[in-house]
């Protein structure tokens, strides 16, 4: 088997993280035991900035058997569809069979990878892994007892979330723990391994080009579309309990009271709230259609809601509506 692996650099945000990250990555492969890989950097910062490939370069230099391959969107930010599909097309062309989606902003725990590969080794029936990620916080170099995401669920309505984000971990819950991750769609986009065959069912053509993650989504909740895709062709995906990455997220939410919904959102830049305002609207128009009769009605209140609460709160989101009817037109 092989295995390629994907992430994302982007200016600043992401050089603080590459250090701790790809030092987690080498030692999590060479735990799993594999040499058949490969693994893909999509530089998406602007050309100004140098700081992740000279990180890399030094980390190569003292690794020269890490089986690694620089990319780039030559100074432009290609979002995170765009370059992962990239990756993808290469990963296939490779001869892959699984795929690793991860971001930088994580430390994979030893036995990981080894992991989340040995469940889609035994079973063929299965589409992707997702592993138990917790939080931890760089700037303080702590890991936390608090979980980021057991993977992607839904809720009637199209609503994603990110199960058991911002609860305590308590091992006496193990149990629960396992019983609300049967209910997981696909992985979070943070860490994810995916079997590339399961990809090519749910790949959407576009101007005579696949697409596995959806680019019109830019960035923000295309792991949730790509999540229902997969959800709606009954392609499974298993939680992997012992598989711990740690993640420290920018945008996570604490829980679904209104008083931390409002605190998480003031933490978020308009830019994040725009996408992901915009990309949630776009999910909609996409799934509307498969939905039953309750989850309709529930969409239609979301999207009344939704406009109610950007035209009192956060007004900068209406321009969000020219995209959102040239997506609807197309």
């Amino acid at each position: 088997m092989k295995l390629a692996i994907g992430f994302i650099t982007y200016n600043e945000s992401s050089s603080s993280y590459l250090s701790d990250f790809l030092k987690s990555l080498k030692e999590a492969l060479d735990f799993s035991g594999l040499s058949d890989y490969i693994i893909y950097g999509f530089e998406n910062s602007d050309l100004n900035f140098r700081d992740n490939d000279n990180f890399i370069k030094d980390f190569l230099a003292l690794n020269p058997d890490f089986h690694y391959q620089q990319l780039s969107s030559n100074g432009k930010n290609l979002g995170f569809a765009k370059p992962y599909n990239l990756m993808i097309e290469k990963a296939l062309s490779s001869g892959a069979e699984y795929f690793l989606v991860i971001n930088p902003d994580v430390i994979f725990s030893r036995e990981s990878i080894k992991l989340l590969i040995e469940p889609l080794l035994h079973d063929n029936n299965l589409s992707a892994t997702a592993p138990r990620i917790m939080s931890f916080n760089s700037e303080k170099s702590e890991l936390h007892n608090l979980i980021d995401s057991f993977g992607i669920g839904l809720k009637r309505g199209l609503k994603f979330f990110d199960i058991c984000q911002g609860e305590k971990y308590l091992e006496e819950k193990r149990e629960q723990y396992l019983f609300q991750g049967k209910n997981v769609l696909a992985p979070s986009g943070a860490a994810g391994l995916y079997r590339l065959k399961a990809l090519e069912k749910v790949v959407e053509i576009r101007a005579a080009k696949k697409e596995y993650f959806d680019e019109r989504f830019f960035m923000y909740k295309e792991d949730c579309d790509l999540a229902y895709r997969l959800h709606f062709l009954d392609l499974k995906t298993l939680l992997v309990f012992n598989a711990v990455i740690y993640h420290d997220r920018t945008t996570k939410s604490l829980s679904s009271s209104p008083l931390n919904f409002f605190k998480t959102r003031t933490k978020k830049s308009r830019l994040a709230r725009s996408w992901s305002f915009r990309n949630q609207h776009f999910i909609f128009i996409k799934h509307f259609l498969s939905q039953d009769f309750l989850s309709k009605i529930v969409i239609f209140v979301k999207i009344l809601t939704m406009f109610v609460f950007s035209l009192i709160f956060e007004q900068f989101l209406l321009k969000e509506y020219k995209k959102i009817y040239l997506f609807w037109k197309n």
